[in-house]
């Protein structure tokens, strides 16, 4: 039986002139292996895919 976890991590920014950097380098400090990034407003339904 398997008994290890996947961790996987999401950074995400607002805007492009955010960087995610910090986000990321605390995700991959907490184990993770998978990281997504996404960059966009959460004020509209239109730029969440």
């Amino acid at each position: 039986m398997n008994t290890s976890a996947a961790c996987i991590g999401y950074a995400r920014v607002s805007t492009s002139d955010q960087n995610p950097a910090a986000q990321i380098a605390a995700l991959e400090a907490a184990g993770c292996t998978m990281i997504r990034t996404k960059t966009g407003s959460g004020t509209t339904i239109e730029s969440r895919p």
